[in-house]
């Protein structure tokens, strides 16, 4: 893997968007050349140590030479030269932060050959790709691998949502989604095909969504992986069983072998083998849900939600409308009353992520 400065931009900003809050929008000139930390994203002395932190895991700066020290100066295409430079010093590593829950997040190293054999097998399994479109951000395993290592791999330009002319798409541009930007693209623009290719990932794609972007077109592929293992098993339509990708095997139900080194990693889901190259998912172990595209842990979310003041009581459930999973609440308040309710939502606003505000409210008196 080659780094380019344009593509360390991308990772170094989308980095940055737990820290700034902003939601990655498909904007090309949301990764301009040109930009500083401090008058373009508005970041803070602590916040651009916070994000200078993270490109160092990320990048493993730390372990090359001195003048890769990120903090010399105020300039994303600083960081990214740093950044490309750094690579070319100590390539054996690459690190990813995983979604966690929406307060933390954990970091997974992988040797660059890890990542590397996966693309390859990407590639093959796509086959010819004129572009790739990145419904995604970079800075994930998913984002990464799909849309900066496997434009790299294939010889396929990135071209950003608000660059495309959905219309006239190549059938063999790829797209690249979460069951959340596939159902905002769906609902977007009705009635039109997208006889291109498509993959999705990082949470489970509900089967009446699947079909209906199959009805439109589309050759979706499904991906079902991790931070910890990367791609794991794929499918190619709804109601149907997981393939695994060739180089794994199971152990049993909840733990892959990596055939190339003999790893074992344990699998985050409950799972069901039909076969020894085949599954099917159950749920997760922990019980967290994806919400809009982040993973809560209900019981946190609840904690937090009976810190807000006036709150009694407050039950939390997931309940799915139509394509998409919702939360809603039933609270109970200790001073009920028309006021006390407007003042629960508008505290709902000022102190919850939008993933974590729920879109069913139901007071009991």
């Amino acid at each position: 893997m080659q780094w380019t400065v344009e593509q360390a931009r991308r990772v170094i900003l989308d980095l940055a968007r737990p820290i700034t809050g902003l939601p990655y929008t498909g904007n090309s000139q949301d990764y301009r050349a040109g930009q500083c930390l401090k008058n373009d994203l508005q970041l803070e002395s602590v916040q651009v140590m916070d994000l200078a932190a993270r490109v160092n895991a990320y990048f493993h700066i730390m372990e090359t030479s001195p003048e890769n020290y990120l903090l010399s100066s105020d300039a994303v295409d600083d960081w990214a030269q740093k950044c490309v430079k750094a690579r070319s010093q100590q390539s054996g590593q690459i690190t990813f932060f995983t979604s966690g829950t929406t307060d933390e997040a954990r970091t997974v190293t992988h040797q660059q050959a890890f990542a590397d054999r996966e693309v390859n097998f990407l590639r093959e399994h796509f086959g010819n790709l004129s572009c790739i479109i990145p419904l995604v951000p970079a800075a994930s395993i998913y984002g990464y691998l799909y849309t900066i290592a496997l434009p790299q791999a294939a010889g396929a330009p990135v071209c950003f949502p608000s660059e495309v002319q959905w219309n006239q798409l190549s059938e063999n541009a790829l797209i690249v989604g979460t069951p959340f930007t596939w159902s905002h693209l769906m609902r977007s623009m009705p009635g039109l095909n997208i006889r291109s290719k498509g993959v999705c990932s990082t949470a489970p794609l509900p089967n009446p969504l699947y079909a209906s972007l199959l009805s439109r077109g589309l050759s979706l592929t499904e991906v079902y992986g991790a931070t910890e293992t990367g791609g794991v098993g794929l499918r190619k339509a709804p109601n149907t069983a997981f393939e695994l990708f060739p180089y794994w095997t199971f152990q049993d139900a909840a733990t892959l072998i990596d055939s190339d080194t003999g790893h074992a990693f344990s699998l985050m889901d409950k799972i069901s083998t039909v076969d020894d190259r085949h599954f099917t998912i159950l749920h997760r172990k922990d019980q967290k849900l994806k919400i809009a595209g982040k993973l809560l842990d209900l019981e946190q979310l609840r904690n937090k939600i009976l810190q807000l003041d006036n709150i009694k009581q407050c039950r939390l459930s997931a309940k799915r409308q139509s394509d998409r999973l919702l939360l809603a609440a039933e609270v109970e308040l200790t001073q009920d009353s028309t006021e006390g309710r407007a003042e629960f939502r508008r505290a709902l606003r000022a102190q919850l992520l939008p993933a974590e505000r729920p879109a069913e409210i139901h007071f009991c008196s």
